[in-house]
């Protein structure tokens, strides 16, 4: 035993010794070369789309957007989505354990299901519950990830409550045609591997990419594996129209180190049977995923042009927890999980017209068509105890939902753009919803001050697990719906080297739906409200310096029991600096602080064999990324580039985002990315 101790000890030692060396090398690198920068940061003028789904500069945007673009994604040498959502303000990711284990996000305190996901434009959020997880979700060929924050229903429908997040694949260019591969390794016998291909012609342009991502974990029994496979083409038919199709497989495995268990007591000690975190021999988790996405565009005239999509989604999920060894059932310690077998599938069509009747304003018509398909299977293996379900809960179900939507985009002499836009949609199951939204933006000074402010309602379908379950589900609930208030202002300073911007929103949310433990199904009954206010600072005091602060504050209450919502912090800071020399050596730093929350379960016993209790704590969470590019441009090399990156840089193993299950430990990789 002594001999493990020492043997801890020294690995410990080890670990902390290689993250001062990076630390040192990085600062001191950096501390050289601060005087030498050659340029700097600029701020440019992205094209969104997500906001009002016509493309826009973003100074004319009258919604509150984060775009993340590729050069983000890469100088944080990010592994998954989640890690680069973490920094926008008003966002907070849940995850439910380590690499691969179910991930989602709130926005502005919205439900995981009031948020909604889109992959090129195609809604991916599960049919079954209404949530989109993020847990496998790597970050490989995407060009940009856009993040709209407040109700979007009027635009989008369903789930397009809290705000939307629409993830763009990467389309072929020019300058990176060829061949490119990145292997990365570390700690908790982490490995990633990304081919990659793209190029550009006269008239179309392309890109493929394959990766493969494997970790052993922390836990014995938590290694994840996933393998993803993207391809897009992009023809242009004639000068003035454009041909897409992409397509996105992925497949990953994990094993579930934990999970919650029935804790079978005596009745003479008079606890009764309890809830407890308990390592778990043998319960994994397999998950499929395949994106499609075909989309035309073409412009018949200058008032005029179109847009048609067809999108297909298929996802396969499969949860495996065979009887525990007979050990464990001595025990009486049962797994409160069971078998379940799930596979959906979407198919989404719709049409897009705009006309452009005046030179300040255009008119949008839209019409969608949605046809889900659910297949759940779910058994269990507790009827023995008297735990889990007596019979099996299985059902096949279908629905259709249909859609109107119109808005008017009005702008006037460059510095007042108003947007007025209403939404009906229909299905059988819930009837009708009609939503608008009306904002506006106005600069008091051209490219300076900016002032902003926002209505609009949305709301969320039913999920069929609330619909369709049998004995739980209820075919005649409403649903959810919301009000969502924003006002705003933006200040630039110096020529854009400090921009300052302050948003307050305030959100209402009726019908909400929660299993009620007594009537023993979904029901209608729930009523919250969320406001708050975030702001962000950008600054850039020096050439290839750039530095970011944001908060966000918010206040939420249950109004039936007049306490918090669960696992909505208060207050939330993200600290991001980056610096850049020669388009050279690039040092980037992550800070995410959270404050304490209001705990979920409560009274679930925890791996230390105590009760969570009702407030969980805060934490702090430091990346820091560092690359080089070496200066070889021989043997068909393009570039080269070396990088280390130190996930949770201060080994805070008390970090658990979901209140539950803690999260992965330090983790420090190494890396090479070449293109040839």
């Amino acid at each position: 035993m002594r001999k493990n101790t020492c043997r801890a000890i020294n690995i410990k030692v080890s670990i902390y010794s290689w993250i001062f060396a990076s630390l040192f090398i990085s600062l001191s690198l950096t501390e050289c070369i601060l005087a030498r920068g050659v340029w700097a940061i600029k701020r440019e003028e992205y094209r969104v789309i997500t906001s009002s789904r016509i493309e826009e500069p973003l100074s004319r945007v009258t919604s509150t957007v984060t775009v993340i673009t590729g050069e983000e994604i890469k100088r944080q040498q990010a592994r998954t989505v989640v890690e680069v959502l973490r920094n926008i303000p008003g966002i907070v990711v849940q995850n439910a354990g380590t690499l691969g284990e179910e991930a989602n996000i709130r926005i502005r305190g919205a439900e995981f299901d009031q948020v909604l996901v889109l992959i090129d434009g195609i809604k991916v959020n599960s049919p079954l519950t209404g949530e989109f997880d993020f847990g496998d979700l790597p970050i490989d060929n995407i060009e940009r990830i856009e993040v709209v924050r407040g109700a979007h229903s009027a635009f989008y429908g369903s789930e397009a409550i809290g705000g939307v997040v629409n993830i763009i694949t990467k389309s072929g260019k020019k300058e990176n045609e060829g061949l490119s591969f990145l292997a990365e390794g570390g700690n908790q016998e982490t490995f990633r591997g990304i081919l990659r291909t793209e190029g550009q012609k006269e008239n179309y342009n392309y890109t493929a990419t394959f990766s493969r991502s494997e970790v052993k974990g922390q836990f014995p029994r938590d290694a994840f594996r996933a393998n993803n496979l993207v391809g897009q083409i992009s023809l242009n038919p004639t000068s003035d129209s454009v041909l897409r199709l992409v397509s996105r497989y992925i497949g990953s495995s994990k094993e579930l180190a934990l999970s919650p268990a029935a804790l079978i007591t005596d009745a003479d000690l008079r606890m009764g049977n309890r809830l407890a975190l308990t390592r778990d021999p043998n319960r994994s988790l397999q998950r499929s995923s395949f994106f499609n996405h075909l989309f035309y565009r073409q412009r018949p005239s200058p008032r005029w042009n179109f847009e048609l999509s067809l999108g297909w989604v298929e996802k396969g999920l499969k949860e495996d927890n065979p009887p525990d060894p007979p050990e464990r059932q001595r025990e009486r310690i049962i797994s409160f999980t069971d078998f379940i077998n799930t596979k959906d599938k979407r198919l989404i069509l719709s049409t897009q017209h705009h006309l452009y009747l005046f030179t300040n304003n255009i008119f949008s018509l839209g019409l969608d068509y949605e046809r889900e398909r659910v297949n759940f299977h779910e058994w269990g293996n507790l009827e023995s105890l008297g735990e889990g379900p007596s019979a099996l809960m299985r059902f096949t179900e279908t629905r259709d939902i249909g859609a109107f939507y119109a808005q008017n985009h009005f702008s006037w002499q460059e510095r007042l753009f108003i947007n007025a836009g209403l939404r009906l949609d229909y299905n059988k199951d819930f009837g009708t919803s009609l939503n608008p939204k009306v904002s506006l933006a106005y600069w008091i000074r051209p490219e300076a001050t900016k002032l902003k402010a926002s209505f609009g309602t949305g709301f969320r379908a039913p999920s069929f697990v609330e619909l369709f379950t049998p004995t739980f589900g209820k075919r005649d609930l409403r649903p959810e719906k919301s009000r969502s208030f924003e006002l705003g202002i933006e200040q630039r300073l110096w020529e854009d080297k400090l921009s300052i911007d302050f948003i307050y929103f305030n959100n209402h949310f009726t019908d909400l739906i929660f299993f009620d433990g007594k009537a023993l199904s979904f029901v209608n009954k729930k009523e919250a409200s969320v406001q708050g206010f975030e702001t962000t600072l950008n600054w850039i005091p020096q050439k290839d310096l750039f530095f970011q602060l944001n908060y966000t504050w918010m206040d939420t209450e249950d109004k039936d029991t007049g306490k918090d919502l669960p696992l909505r912090p208060n207050h939330s800071w993200n600290f991001h600096l980056a610096y850049t020399w020669e388009d050279t050596l690039t040092t980037n730093l992550d800070i995410n602080i959270l404050s304490s929350q209001r705990q979920n379960f409560p009274h679930l016993i925890g791996l230390n064999g105590r009760p969570l209790g009702f407030r969980k704590s805060g934490y702090t969470r430091w990346n820091l990324t560092t690359t080089y590019k070496l200066p070889i441009r021989s043997l068909g090399l393009k570039g080269i580039s070396l990088f280390n990156k130190i996930n949770n840089l201060l080994d805070e193993r008390d970090i658990s985002e979901d209140g539950v299950f803690p999260n992965a430990g330090i983790n420090f990789l190494v890396g090479i990315e070449a293109g040839f």
